[in-house]
C-alpha cells in the first residue's frame, strides 16, 4: 500500500441523487476534474468530514467510468446524516482505495456470473456489473437477482430496467418483500426466489446483502448444487481504519481491510464464527472490549450459549469473575445494574436473542436500545 492511499485528498460533490427515503447517491470528482484515484470493482474508499468523522463506503461506480466516482450512502448515523445534508459544490475528504476487490480479471474472467443483492447490498456489486457490461466479450451469461423491502427501496431502478435488462445476455430478476398495487413483478424474499429460479450450478456467484439474507441464500445455492468455491461475498461493513491497525475487522488470522473485503465462501469457512463486539465499562470508567460468540439453533425457544473471551490485544485486565458468571448463567431480570454490570441491550428487529445481557446483532446492522429507553445508534457502538 502506497502513501497515496493513506493521505486524504480533496474532492468535490458534483451531483446528489435521492434513490430511496434514506439512501442518496453522491458523485465525487477531483478538484481539477476527473476521478480522485483509480480503483478495482469491489474496492472501498474512506469519506470524511473534518470534525465529524470518517467511514468506509463501497465505490459504486465502475473503474471504466473515467470522469467521476459514485457512492451509495445510507443515512444511519452521525457522519451519514451530515453527508445527507451536503449540497452540490461542497468539498469532501476522500482516501483510498482499500481492499482487494473482486477477481474480475482472473477467476471470474470467461465465467457465467450470477449476482445476488439485497437492499443497499447492491452497492459493491453495481461496480462489478457495470465493469462486466463494459467488457462484455470477456464474460459469459449474466443473471442478476435483486430484492428489497418495497419498490421504493430498490436502488437505481431506472438503470436496472432500462439499461441492464435490455442488454443481450443479461437477465434481471427483481423482487420485493411485500406486495404493492403498483408493483407488477415478483413478490417474495431473495433466498426463496433464488431457489424458485433454479439456476444451473455452472456459474460463479457474487452475493451481498443483509447477513440473514446471505445465510439463507447460501442454503438455497447449496440445494441447487453450488459449492463454496463458486461463491464470493464482501464484508466491508466490518472495516474501520482500512490499514489493519485498529483491529476492528480482525477475524481469526485475517484482517478484512487487508485480506478482504472480498472473500470466497470456502475462505470464510476457515475463520471463526461472527463475533459481536461489546464494551464493558469497568469500575473506574475504563473501556474493556469483550468478544462474545453467540451460538444457537435459531429457534425462538433456543437462546443459545454465550462464551465470553478476553480480548487478546488491548485488554490489560481480566473481567471480574462475578461478571463472567452472571453473563454465562443468565442475569436475573432484576439484577444489579451497577458500575460493573452490563446494560441489558435489546436488538430491535426480531433477531435471535440470548438470555440476560447478550443480544445477537450483526456488525453494522440495526440499532441498540438501553434498558431505560435511551437510543444509541450502531455506528456509535462500533466506534467505541
Amino acid at each position: 500500500m502506497s502513501i497515496e492511499n493513506l493521505v486524504p485528498q480533496l474532492g468535490v460533490v458534483t451531483a446528489i441523487r435521492t434513490d430511496t427515503p434514506d439512501i442518496k447517491t453522491f458523485r465525487v470528482n477531483a478538484l481539477g476534474g476527473g476521478k480522485v484515484f483509480e480503483h478495482k470493482p469491489g474496492q472501498c474508499a474512506m469519506l470524511s468530514i473534518p470534525g465529524v468523522g470518517e467511514a468506509m463506503f463501497s465505490i459504486t461506480s465502475s473503474p471504466t467510468e473515467k470522469d467521476f466516482m459514485e457512492f451509495y450512502i445510507k443515512k444511519c448515523g452521525c457522519l451519514t446524516s451530515w453527508l445527507h445534508q451536503m449540497d452540490v459544490g461542497q468539498e469532501i475528504l476522500i482516501r483510498g482505495p482499500y481492499g482487494n476487490g473482486f477477481p474480475v480479471d482472473t477467476a471470474l474472467k470467461g465465467q457465467n456470473l450470477l449476482f445476488i443483492a439485497g437492499g443497499v447490498g447492491l452497492a459493491p456489486l453495481h461496480s462489478v456489473i457495470n465493469y462486466v457490461r463494459a467488457n462484455r466479450a470477456d464474460y459469459g451469461t449474466v443473471d442478476i437477482v435483486y430484492g428489497s423491502r418495497s419498490m421504493e427501496d430498490l436502488l437505481d431502478l431506472d438503470e436496472i430496467q432500462n439499461e441492464w435488462a435490455k442488454e443481450e445476455g443479461i437477465n434481471v430478476h427483481l423482487t420485493i418483500d411485500r406486495a404493492q398495487d403498483t408493483w407488477p413483478g415478483h413478490v417474495g424474499f431473495v433466498p426463496s426466489y433464488v431457489k424458485e429460479l433454479g439456476f444451473d450450478p455452472d456459474k460463479n456467484v457474487l452475493v451481498c446483502g443483509p447477513p440473514i439474507m446471505i445465510k439463507f441464500t447460501l442454503g438455497s445455492l447449496t440445494e441447487l448444487g453450488f459449492v463454496n468455491t463458486q461463491i464470493y461475498t464482501t464484508m466491508e461493513l466490518r472495516m474501520k481504519c482500512g490499514v489493519g491497525k485498529c483491529g476492528r475487522c480482525n477475524i481469526g488470522n485475517k484482517y478484512v481491510c487487508k485480506d478482504g473485503p472480498v472473500f470466497r465462501f470456502d475462505e470464510l469457512g476457515e475463520l471463526p464464527s461472527e463475533y459481536l463486539w461489546r464494551v464493558h465499562h469497568g469500575k473506574y470508567g475504563q473501556c474493556i472490549p469483550v468478544r462474545q460468540e453467540i451460538r444457537g439453533s435459531g429457534r425462538p425457544d433456543d437462546h443459545g450459549s454465550v462464551r465470553i473471551r478476553r480480548l487478546q490485544a488491548g485488554a490489560r485486565r481480566r473481567l471480574p469473575q462475578r461478571l463472567l458468571r452472571r453473563v454465562r448463567d443468565g442475569v436475573p431480570r432484576e439484577g444489579r445494574q451497577g458500575a460493573q454490570g452490563l446494560p441489558r441491550l435489546l436488538h430491535q428487529g426480531g433477531g435471535q436473542h440470548v438470555r440476560g445481557d447478550a443480544a445477537l446483532l450483526p456488525a453494522g446492522e440495526g440499532r441498540l436500545r438501553h434498558r431505560k429507553g435511551e437510543a444509541r445508534s450502531a455506528d456509535h457502538d462500533a466506534a467505541v
